[in-house]
């Protein structure tokens, strides 16, 4: 750091092996691509990505053209679909100052807006001045529906604030959005950084919250945020500054108050010049990344930096990463199993830029990988996610020569290591939720392992008229970790509400029905540290008067997803199984093609329920629904059109579950 300034019981039974904690090896490619594909005029360049909605992924940025020999910028919003074979909308603002001067567009982030209508709210920069314009350039925000339908889009200038420049937007605690992002005074000033809060009014415009309608943040000489998000009651703000008038530019976290009064800021990196890069927020800890010049071979060269703080901001250690080439970072995240993911590029000994993805130990900076995706001429990524599958997305540009024009790059990765996503499905529950008192529904999970490396849970369905009454748990081996307690906004019912420890959003900031991914009250990584053997216990308290119906209030589905070792093909038999008389036995062959057989027992006459899932816990097939009775039984699956992969056959029978994986090849 450089000096400061300033009740159900349901048995679901699984046959695991022990694994160790770190996935070591680099995630495995699922697919590529570039977009849009062929032969299209401009240089495309996605800026954020997200999980979208309305299925798939969705990218902000810019396509680079030229009109006149100038050349500008226009907004782009693209979405490709989950299997990254096809564009599923795209949208470029143009911008056109009196239909005959091109405006210059960037986006630079967006969020998911949590409703009550979803959307994708973007911010960035338009600059009407191409060709002597006469408005000066301002902030952008856009709002754009899933099919690409644009539903607001402004810019805001100041005579007196020029280049004003959105870097990051993220919900803000006390209601609508906060930008963060620099401006220059007077057109020719030094850049200072700015926060504002935006609201929606009954227009559906969007509108400066407060006045002054911008809070200039004092940074050093002189410095520019590119990043904010809500941390202990308040806001962190980092950005790059310069300290001194002739000093070189330094990392800086800045703590703000829920009102975005400054309380302190800290200075990070080394002896040269630093860029900040981005920083991740986890519990009380603080990672930030950039770039950092390193002394290599009597040459200065840029190196990724990565810095792990405390709630103050004091550096717990820092380190550089690279070697004797150029390295740079551009986003930072937190994998399954608790290591950190570096997204960035380097340039190799052509000096050509190359994709490349980083792991460190979080806990002690050590490295653990570096992993380079193919040979480009230009390339690089700027963002990387979490998919739902514990795998991930990293999004950026590339081209593979000097004559053809950067598209934007998308690579689908898996988690990495012999890993697999499991999920676990409740389904059809019906179970009433009454107010004064503990509603439980529990998972049973008995394995043969120590340990798992990741886990979220999904409230795939609770009804609910005020869901601001309730508080939620998930409980296992004496841990209790609060997943919601009452969120202000309320509304009726949560309708696919996710929770994991590595989303952006707090569900105090969304509204109801919450759906999407949400970072829970506690921290679902704790389970890590213990015996995933047992009961996992959703308990649903209620803390309404009991005035409405019950049948207003009821549990109807919930979800775990656990990150486990493969089991590599293996049918074993739990002993559990095997002494109650139920269970899949055999399911030959596996892996299948066009058909399988299912071998099965059950200990006593009765209705028999057997289901397929995907990797996503989504209902693809009904193999046997019927009364059957006691004894070794066989049926036939026929996976028909399904898409080659892993899925789950799933058994119910008499209050028990047995689930086997099958593999469905080419």
């Amino acid at each position: 750091m450089k000096n400061p300034a300033a009740p159900t019981l349901f048995f679901f039974i699984l046959f695991l092996i022990p694994f160790g904690i770190h996935a070591q090896d680099p995630p495995e490619v699922v697919w590529d691509g570039f977009f849009p594909g062929g032969v299209i005029t401009g240089n495309y360049t996605a800026n954020d990505v997200k999980q979208s909605p309305f299925g798939g992924y969705v990218m902000v940025g810019t396509r680079n053209m030229t009109y006149q020999g100038y050349g500008y910028r226009e907004a782009m919003v693209m979405r490709v679909n989950q299997e990254g074979d096809e564009i599923e909308m795209q949208q470029t603002s143009t911008g056109f100052y009196q239909d005959t001067i091109p405006w210059d567009q960037v986006l630079n982030d967006m969020i998911i807006t949590p409703g009550p209508q979803i959307s994708y709210l973007a911010t960035g920069f338009r600059d009407r001045t191409l060709l002597d314009a006469a408005t000066p350039p301002g902030l952008l925000l856009m709002e754009i529906w899933g099919n690409g339908t644009v539903l607001f889009d402004s810019v805001y200038n100041n005579n007196n604030l020029h280049h004003i420049k959105g870097q990051c937007i993220r919900p803000a605690l006390d209601g609508g959005y906060l930008i963060a992002g620099s401006f220059a005074e007077d057109g020719g000033g030094t850049d200072q950084s700015f926060v504002t809060r935006m609201v929606k009014n009954e227009y559906d415009e969007y509108v400066f919250a407060d006045s002054p309608f911008m809070q200039i943040i004092p940074v050093g000489m002189s410095g520019y945020a590119t990043w904010i998000q809500q941390f202990g009651g308040g806001y962190l703000m980092g950005g790059t500054a310069f300290t001194g008038p002739n000093t070189k530019s330094d990392l800086f976290l800045q703590k703000l108050d829920i009102d975005r009064n400054l309380l302190w800021t800290q200075y990070y990196g080394l002896q040269d010049s630093d860029n900040f890069a981005d920083a991740f927020v986890y519990g009380d800890t603080i990672y930030v990344a950039g770039t950092e010049r390193v002394l290599v071979n009597e040459n200065f060269k840029d190196q990724i930096y990565v810095a792990k703080l405390d709630a103050t901001g004091e550096v717990l250690w820092e380190n550089t990463y690279g070697g004797t080439y150029r390295h740079f970072a551009n986003k930072v995240m937190m994998t399954g199993e608790g290591d950190l993911l570096v997204a960035g590029s380097y340039y190799d000994a052509s000096m050509h830029s190359q994709p490349i993805l980083m792991k460190i130990d979080a806990e002690t900076g050590d490295s653990l990988w570096t992993q380079k995706y193919w040979d480009y001429y230009s390339a690089g990524f700027r963002d990387i996610i979490r998919t739902d599958d514990f795998g991930y997305l990293a999004v950026g540009r590339a081209n593979y020569s000097a004559t053809q024009d950067k598209h934007v790059y998308v690579l689908k990765l898996d988690h990495g290591g012999e890993t697999e996503h499991l999920q676990v499905p409740r389904e059809n529950l019906g179970i009433p939720i009454l107010p004064g008192v503990a509603t439980t529904d529990v998972i049973d999970f008995s394995t043969e392992t120590d340990t798992i490396m990741g886990i979220r849970v999904m409230i795939t369905s609770l009804l609910h008229p005020d869901v601001s009454d309730l508080e939620i748990s998930l409980v296992h081996s004496g841990m209790e970790v609060k997943l919601v307690d009452r969120p202000p906004h309320g509304g009726e019912n949560f309708d696919s509400t996710g929770f994991e420890d590595y989303t952006m959003y707090y569900i105090r900031s969304g509204y109801a029905p919450y759906k999407g991914w949400w970072i829970p009250e506690g921290h679902l990584g704790d389970f890590r540290a213990t015996n995933p053997d047992g009961a996992w216990t959703l308990t649903i308290f209620d803390h309404g008067s009991g005035s409405r119906k019950a049948t207003d209030r009821v549990l109807d589905g919930w979800r775990l997803d656990f990150l486990v070792e493969s089991q590599g093909g293996s049918s074993g038999i739990p002993p559990e199984e095997l002494m109650a008389g139920f269970g899949l036995e055999q399911i030959r062959p596996n892996p299948l093609n066009q058909e399988a057989t299912i071998t099965f027992r059950i200990p006593a006459p009765g209705p028999v329920r057997m289901v397929a899932y995907n990797q996503l816990g989504q209902l693809v097939d009904v193999v046997a629904d019927e009364f059957l009775p006691e004894g070794v039984h066989e049926r036939t699956w026929q996976p028909g059109s399904l898409a080659p992969g892993t899925y789950f056959i799933q058994l119910e029978s008499g209050g028990m579950v047995s689930v086997r994986k099958a593999v469905v090849s080419q």
